[in-house]
């Protein structure tokens, strides 16, 4: 079971989310497949929050029996290769989630190897001579840590969801954290100790952080940012690259970039899962969304028209009306 489907999980989502409102944690099947849940005011079922990348498949409850549902928003559809995902062929609105199986690799420095054969800037011996002259103004050596202490952990996660802040508004994108239940959900999950902070510090001042999950042999990458004053030395991959390291030496089953096809997250990963809608919704499928490619053709068509509807869209959702 990933942990989206987990009471720990679940139980953090309902205060971040629906407080208030009665709640039940329950078995839905959806083109006969079983999924679990979390269902609000006994109709209600809850497929996607923020940062719940998707849901996957377990096997049939043997009671009570489970709810019949007609669709879900993001679900695991099968797990391929790199090369497969490359590939193509995937229906419309499947999406890349792409992982790494450390069963592939029994040693560490063979993975480095196969990741540099992806790319040279994995772990590149260049970039290390780079983190050795960090500025003269940043007081103390480059240190990492892997697991952050909880009484460190607290004024961190605020200092990383700021960063988040800064990273889509430069980048145009919605800003999740612009909504004050995203922030108590995270604040929420580190409070339950589910959340687990890693960083690399130049002595005591922070230049990158993440926050996700380790759960049941599987390291979850969620939310990783870092300091825009020192992005010149790639702070940011330093710490993924030791986190890499710490998940492998940890014994891990997988470390999961979850969704995104970002290209460096092809670097690393030996495998994609195939993320997508299961189910069928009549009045979206076969109405709107026939209807939305359409006029988006043209609204396409009036480069102004289309920023100021993006912008107004983006505001809706961070002020919670969408």
């Amino acid at each position: 079971m990933n942990i989206y489907s987990s009471d720990e999980f679940l139980h953090i989502v309902v205060e971040a989310f629906f407080s208030g409102q009665s709640w039940a944690i329950e078995f839905v099947q959806v083109r006969g497949q079983f999924f679990r849940v979390l269902v609000i005011d006994g109709k209600q079922v809850i497929g996607s929050v923020p940062f719940m990348d998707f849901l996957e498949a377990l096997p049939a409850p043997e009671h009570p029996m489970p709810r019949k549902g007609a669709w879900l928003p993001r679900v695991s559809h099968k797990l391929v290769v790199v090369d497969e995902w490359r590939k193509g062929g995937f229906p419309h609105g499947m999406e890349a989630s792409p992982t790494i199986l450390w069963e592939d690799w029994r040693e560490f420095s063979s993975f480095v190897q196969y990741a540099q054969e992806n790319n040279s800037q994995a772990f590149s011996k260049r970039q290390k001579k780079k983190w050795g002259r960090i500025p003269g103004e940043l007081q103390g050596s480059l240190r990492y840590e892997y697991r952050i202490t909880k009484a460190s952990a607290e004024p961190l996660l605020a200092l990383l969801m700021d960063w988040k802040t800064k990273q889509y508004q430069r980048t145009g994108l919605m800003d999740t954290f612009a909504r004050p239940r995203t922030r108590k959900f995270f604040e929420l999950l580190l409070q339950a100790d589910l959340l687990q902070l890693s960083g690399v510090f130049a002595g005591d001042k922070p230049l990158a952080l993440h926050a996700g999950f380790v759960r049941e042999g599987r390291f979850y990458f969620v939310l990783p940012a870092y300091d825009i004053e020192y992005q010149q030395y790639k702070s940011g991959q330093l710490l993924l690259e030791s986190m890499l390291e710490s998940s492998f030496h940890a014994g891990h089953r997988e470390f999961d970039f979850l969704l995104g096809d970002e290209p460096y997250k092809f670097y690393y990963a030996n495998r994609v899962r195939i993320v997508g809608p299961l189910g069928y919704r009549f009045v979206k499928d076969k109405v709107y969304a026939p209807l939305r490619r359409a006029t988006m053709q043209i609204v396409r068509r009036q480069a102004g028209l289309y920023r100021g509807l993006q912008k107004l869209k983006r505001s809706l959702k961070e002020r919670g009306i969408l």
